[in-house]
């Protein structure tokens, strides 16, 4: 849980696996941004090179409280990690009320799903779902593969990190249950 013990938050993961698990979470409305992501990651070990993969899948699928500030969201890292300067790519899948940073550049669409491409100087660049979505299948690649096309990553981007989960900025007070299921990345 990124921010685990931020001001504000009272929050406790259950797992019964890495791809099911929930957060009970009762986060203040201070008015700011994000306070917490308690997500789920398969790291590679071996990051590859983007052209090198054939396939970059992952599955999803969560259970959301029905008030708040806050949106479902992989957290993908390019180049490196969070800690070693990587690039950070991220898509949201369900957003309850919140604008990435940056501003919207661009608009494509990935097995009939519309995004919204929003970049930041020096910050990620936000694939936001036009339409709200629990569950489903996502081929990452295509999203990598139009990151290097479109000149926002380098040929040779290697991938290191896949994080799904919520970035919660406001439970409004109140306790907050965040259920996701069916976690899961393949590559070949």
């Amino acid at each position: 849980m990124w921010n685990a013990g931020g001001g504000g938050i009272s929050q406790t993961l259950s797992a019964c696996s890495s791809g099911d698990w929930f957060v009970d979470a009762n986060v203040a409305d201070d008015g700011g941004g994000v306070k917490t992501y308690p997500n789920s990651a398969y790291n590679f070990a071996d990051p590859p090179e983007i052209s090198s993969l054939a396939s970059v899948t992952s599955t999803f699928g969560s259970t959301l409280p029905a008030s708040g500030h806050f949106e479902d969201a992989y957290d993908i890292w390019l180049n490196g990690t969070a800690t070693s300067g990587g690039d950070e790519v991220m898509i949201w899948t369900d957003n309850q009320g919140q604008t990435p940073a940056g501003s919207p550049v661009a608009r494509v669409t990935f097995d009939a799903q519309s995004y919204t491409v929003w970049k930041a100087d020096g910050g990620p660049v936000t694939f936001v779902s036009d339409t709200n979505v629990t569950g489903g299948d996502l081929n990452l690649l295509q999203f990598f593969q139009w990151l290097v096309n479109n000149g926002y990553e380098p040929a040779g981007s290697t991938l290191h990190q896949v994080a799904y989960g919520a970035e919660i900025v406001s439970t409004n007070g109140a306790p907050e249950t965040f259920g996701f299921n069916n976690f899961s990345v393949s590559s070949s």
